[in-house]
């Protein structure tokens, strides 16, 4: 089978006009045709962050069995090496973005924090995960006999696992577990429909014996909120984008708070500072899981050559000290909190610049742009201007599709994306936007003013870039 696509102006133009500018609108055709306090990627040679931990060493000792099931949750690493820079009016291109591989860890809840040394994340020993299939802050994981020991679930060789859901958890366990069991099972349903309301956000900057994160609590405040008058931040790029219906709000104050970690940052693991600062926020603060739907760490430098990393579908975002007030690598990172994927291209996780799920860039007030069709389609912010369509069954489609900086909320009749089902032959569909240059995505990097092509699968993968098509080209691929 192949699909045909066919562009043409939706507007009249003037005889005199000798170029074809940007299009408002587009008309489609569309036709059937072990880690604790180092780790193996960030050693420790000098031992100098063993004293970053709050932790007694003696209670490591005494292996505790976990309650409940743990839950989950993958980690993207992004790494800093050939970073893209944000200069204005330019892009400086040194390449791509290497990634680390993905991490699953276990996320866990009530008591079993405190058995886990009082972290909220733990690593997996003893266990493949890579050959698990889950669904990130969903999937939960029990083994026989599983302790944890060093800040590390240990499982026995030959335990029997079982997997399971959040879902599972309804009819078991105290009133107080099953309050917390109710409450993830209903921030997750919530996450299944379009993200919007408001949420609450922390950012937490911390000084160490040796480092400090280098900007102050005003300056990422005004980054993150714009509470000092920038009006390009965190806050209003996914308020734009969202055209109002996803809201973030300082959890407290300003919504930067300060901790001080008794320990040495430099040359140290990234995920034994992030534990330190975790745990200093709780001593100051309480235990936020749960209260705080995003929590920003902001580490001092001195880790490595990472940008930042985020737990999927959960809670967590961690920035390597400055990376934290650039804003692609803002909504990037919190775009994985909500769910969303990679953008790749060509092989390239990271390759498809036409949205903020692909390269970060350093730029504290750009790129201006927002997501490709098949990311804005999961975020459901344009539900009512989507449409579904099986060529197969239902014929040729033809109809007029609009960019998202042009959505209209109050419209019946508006197209944003275009859904073509692809189940019967393969589990990725494709998704059609048109990526109009203009206001809250005038930023966008690449295929600006095109009709941009999306393949996604069901599953949490990096979406793939297909094609992005100029005003009046006919476009002519097998797809289907």
């Amino acid at each position: 089978m192949t699909m045909a696509i066919a562009t043409a102006t939706a507007t009249a133009m003037t005889r005199t006009m000798t170029r074809i500018n940007p299009l408002k609108i587009l008309t489609l055709a569309i036709c059937a045709l072990s880690l604790c306090l180092c780790e193996a990627k960030d050693s420790d040679s000098s031992g100098q962050i063993q004293s970053m931990s709050l932790r007694n060493q003696q209670s490591r000792r005494k292996l505790k069995r976990p309650d409940h099931p743990c839950i989950l949750v993958r980690v993207e690493v992004d790494y800093e090496r050939n970073q893209q820079i944000m200069q204005p009016g330019s892009l400086i291109d040194f390449g791509g973005i290497e990634k680390d591989e993905d991490e699953i860890m276990c996320g866990l809840i009530d008591d079993d924090i405190a058995k886990a040394d009082g972290q909220y994340f733990v690593p997996i020993i003893g266990l493949e995960t890579e050959s698990l299939d889950i669904e990130s802050g969903v999937t939960t994981l029990k083994a026989e006999g599983a302790v944890f020991d060093n800040g590390t679930l240990q499982i026995p060789q030959g335990a029997a696992i079982e997997i399971g859901s959040i879902d599972d958890f309804t009819e078991e366990g105290t009133e107080s577990n099953l309050s917390r069991w109710r409450m993830l099972q209903s921030r997750q349903n919530n996450r299944r429909l379009a993200i919007t309301g408001k949420r609450k956000v922390l950012v937490v900057r911390a000084d160490a014996r040796d480092r400090k994160t280098s900007a102050d609590m005003s300056t990422l405040s005004n980054n993150v909120f714009g509470t000092g008058g920038d009006s390009v931040t965190l806050k209003s790029q996914y308020d734009a984008c969202s055209h109002g219906q996803l809201a973030f709000e300082p959890y407290m104050g300003n919504g930067v708070v300060e901790v001080t970690i008794d320990g040495y940052v430099n040359g140290g693991s990234k995920f034994a500072v992030q534990d330190a600062m975790m745990d200093a926020v709780k001593e100051e603060y309480g235990d936020l899981q749960g209260k705080v739907d995003h929590l920003i760490l902001c580490l001092p430098p001195g880790t490595g050559d990472w940008i930042a990393y985020a737990y999927v579908n959960s809670w967590v975002a961690v920035f390597n000290d400055d990376w934290c007030q650039q804003l692609s690598t803002q909504v990037h990172e919190i775009g994985h909190n909500l769910g969303m994927s990679h953008s790749g291209r060509g092989g390239d996780d990271y390759g498809d610049r036409s949205g903020m799920m692909g390269y970060s860039f350093k730029g504290n007030d750009g790129p201006l742009q927002c997501f490709n069709p098949a990311k804005s389609y999961k975020l459901g912010w344009y539900d009512k201007s989507a449409v579904e369509w099986n060529p197969i069954t239902q014929g040729t489609w033809f109809g007029n599709i609009e960019g998202v900086a042009d959505y209209n909320k109050n419209s019946n009749t508006q197209t944003i994306i275009v859904k073509i089902n692809r189940a019967y032959n393969t589990n990725k569909d494709l998704y059609i936007g048109y990526n109009r240059k203009k206001g809250i995505n005038s930023g966008v990097v690449d295929n600006g003013d095109q009709v941009v092509i999306i393949e996604a699968a069901t599953e949490y993968s990096a979406s793939n870039f297909i094609e992005g098509l100029d005003p009046s080209v006919f476009f002519k691929k097998d797809l289907l």
